[in-house]
């Protein structure tokens, strides 16, 4: 009786886990992984996890009672076989870009459906996101994205902030890009001059933070 009770505890707090990621959830992924290796496992779990993507395992009964009555509820239709859940807090995009660029290498892991602000998108719809140019995150994204003014006295600061830029966003995720404005205002200039940069970059605070200590910057807002 004792062994009983105690997977019983078990699956409870399984359960409570899982419902309380769904809960928080913006999106949910549900992949079925049988043909999928150790190796392959681990490469999809270190994917999530640069992804800010949290990946459960769990039986579909324990899954369909934990997301019940969540926004994740609408994926309870393809909770069938060996599934793994994909769970993302705060990127809409994060859950669909994970499976779908692990399955370029992996055509093992099969995608089954996903759900979105608690719409359900099949697989095919999902192919469709991820070939058409505006892939699910980007869209959503984008509107959330914020630009920056940044206003400069002297010329050789618009350098080290076009060069820093570069820097920053060679190696950071190509999400939330925004517009970066530089206005440059010099005693000898008759008013302020403001060049736009013709890129996008990752804005947020770090970014913020990280130009605000570059010689010739005197101000970082957003717009």
């Amino acid at each position: 009786g004792e062994i009983m009770a105690l997977s019983l505890e078990a699956k409870k707090a399984v359960d409570e886990q899982v419902n309380a990621v769904a809960n928080g959830a913006v999106s949910v992924g549900v992949a079925e992984y049988r043909g999928l290796n150790v190796g392959q496992m681990t490469n999809l779990r270190n994917a999530a996890m640069d992804a800010d993507v949290s990946l459960r395992v769990v039986k579909n009964t324990l899954a369909k009672r934990a997301l019940a009555e969540t926004g994740c509820e609408c994926i309870t239709p393809v909770l069938s076989g060996p599934v793994i859940l994909g769970f993302s807090q705060e990127d809409p995009g994060a859950v669909a870009r994970v499976f779908s660029d692990f399955i370029k290498d992996n055509e093992a892991l099969v995608v089954k459906g996903l759900g979105v602000s608690g719409e359900f998108i099949d697989a095919d719809q999902l192919k469709l996101l991820v070939r058409s140019a505006q892939p699910v995150d980007i869209s959503v994204q984008d509107a959330a994205a914020m630009g920056l003014k940044i206003f400069v006295s002297s010329e050789e600061a618009v350098e080290s902030i076009a060069t820093r830029l570069n820097e920053i966003s060679k190696d950071a995720p190509k999400r939330a890009l925004g517009p970066v404005h530089l206005i440059l205002s010099h005693p000898e200039l008759p008013g302020e001059v403001e060049i736009a940069l013709k890129n996008s970059y990752p804005v947020n605070t770090q970014i913020k933070g990280a130009i605000k200590h570059i010689d010739g910057v005197l101000e970082v807002l957003e717009f």
